[in-house]
């Protein structure tokens, strides 16, 4: 790695451009508690009660907010990725939500799964559009 020679012959090199690299004890420091926490019982026990809850306790509350009409009265931005398998499992996606929302608007990102990750750009710029042109309050 060029960190070696630099630090090793400082009046030869000028300069360093490290690119997508982090020193290996580091790197190696961040990877040991998510490593760790999946391999501890509790931890996906846990995680796994998180997805459950979807299909349980979170589906009675949607089922007893529909059945008594509930519905999210402010607006709502839905936003999804283009290249994830939102559009293909629900069709229009925010047709889905307009069981939901009184007013809700969006569009898909072009990303992955991971949004944020993918395209933050796109993302903060749908984000920042919606929430400014909130009214006050």
């Amino acid at each position: 790695m060029a960190p070696r020679p630099t630090s090793d012959h400082p009046s030869v090199i000028r300069g360093l451009a490290i690119l997508d690299a982090v020193p290996i004890d580091e790197a190696l420091a961040a990877l040991r508690r998510p490593v760790r926490a999946i391999h501890d019982p509790a931890t996906v026990t846990a995680m796994l009660e998180d997805y459950r809850a979807g299909l349980g306790v979170d589906r009675a509350h949607d089922d007893a907010d529909r059945a008594a009409g509930r519905r999210i009265s402010s607006p709502a931005l839905v936003l999804w990725s283009s290249d994830d398998d939102m559009a293909d499992l629900y069709g229009d996606v925010l047709g889905v939500w307009r069981n939901w929302a009184e007013d809700d608007r969006g569009h898909a990102i072009k990303s992955g799964h991971h949004v944020a990750e993918d395209n933050p750009e796109d993302l903060a710029a749908a984000l920042g559009g919606f929430f400014s042109r909130l009214p006050a309050g």
